[in-house]
């Protein structure tokens, strides 16, 4: 769980402010999983709120001197608002149309 705050922040801000732009989180499957299962928790997903995550960084005018905040990623973490996998929510909906079909 420590690793939960930077592993949340990253591909929000750390990508592009910092130039950590190698890779993402969520091009990691594993720990994009991870980070998935904690934000289904109500605890993790009402404490993360992406837009002050964006905001925050990206108005510190030594790093970003334009001011201007990215409007995405829009789904980042994969999660919907509500706190459910939107993965789980797609494979849930397979599985039903399947045995409606």
């Amino acid at each position: 769980m420590r690793t939960f705050v930077t592993l949340v922040r990253f591909d929000l801000a750390y990508h592009g402010l910092f130039r950590c732009n190698l890779r993402r989180v969520a091009d990691y499957s594993n720990i994009a999983a991870y980070l998935r299962r904690l934000l289904a928790m109500p605890a993790f997903r009402g404490a993360t709120n992406e837009e002050h995550i964006k905001r925050g960084y990206y108005s510190i005018r030594a790093l970003n001197p334009s001011g201007m905040v990215p409007v995405g990623p829009l789904d980042p973490f994969g999660v919907d608002k509500a706190g459910e996998s939107s993965l789980a929510t797609s494979t849930r909906r397979s599985r039903s149309a399947r045995r409606h079909a």
